[in-house]
């Protein structure tokens, strides 16, 4: 599954930022990955979309872990910003396909109007194991930095949003991903070059071709110096002399 390929069509979701990989771990090892709830905007994506987009993020992450921590920060979302049907998947994903495991989920800032309507469709949605694993952290946002580090998930490791100190760019981890995956299409069997240097290959090649052909008309001339066909015998790129009056 690549940005060029499967994902071509989802690319607005992506760029949503509702679900990024962080670049650091929490105390255990384990890999973290920011779910800025109220950026769910299904403004020019559709559930489906988000889906996809989600699904490929995690099964990046899968090709450097099997284990995450999920971080939900509910800050300014609405209902809106949380569909039933998304959420509802959501969850079957995580409980049945996803090819890591979520070993916590933490749920920040969740409005108290949104904690009550959610209640119910969480408590369908999730399995006993992800029921025991989550943890609502329903004080000021001022504390939440503390309690977060009850848990072994410190201020270095959280974004900016919630008083973290990581500025976590969804925009440069799909340049990342987008060098990544063309990397790993110009890797030849037999040579690990990378693109750059794929390329620059590719540029000495042609170079030496045309030297080649230079040297080839340069020795032609020297063996016909001398007869009537030397002087039809010119580099493309040279202009014929003018024969002296």
């Amino acid at each position: 599954m690549t940005l060029r390929g499967a994902l071509r069509d989802d690319l607005t979701a992506l760029m949503a930022g509702v679900c990024v990989p962080l670049p650091r771990r929490d105390a255990s090892g384990r890999l973290l990955i920011w779910y800025p709830v109220a950026r769910n905007t299904f403004e020019g994506y559709t559930v489906r979309s988000m889906l996809r987009a989600v699904w490929y993020v995690i099964e990046v992450v899968s090709q450097q872990d099997t284990e995450i921590v999920r971080l939900g920060y509910f800050k300014d979302a609405t209902m809106w910003n949380v569909d039933s049907e998304l959420f509802c998947e959501h969850m079957t994903f995580t409980r049945d396909c996803w090819p890591v495991k979520v070993m916590a989920d933490h749920n920040i800032c969740v409005p108290q109007d949104m904690l009550r309507l959610m209640r119910p469709l969480v408590g369908a949605a999730r399995s006993r194991e992800m029921r025991i694993r989550a943890v609502d952290h329903n004080v000021p946002e001022s504390e939440v930095i503390g309690e977060l580090a009850k848990y072994g998930i410190l201020p270095d490791m959280l974004p900016t949003d919630i008083g973290g100190t990581l500025e976590v760019s969804i925009d440069e981890w799909i340049g990342t991903r987008r060098m990544i995956e063309l990397e790993g299409t110009c890797i030849r069997p037999n040579n690990r070059n990378s693109c750059v240097d794929h390329f620059a290959t590719l540029d000495n090649d042609l170079e030496e071709q045309v030297m080649t052909a230079d040297d080839s008309f340069d020795k032609m001339n020297e063996i016909l110096d001398g007869s009537p066909l030397s002087s039809k015998l010119k580099k493309p790129h040279e202009e014929p002399k003018t024969p002296d009056k």
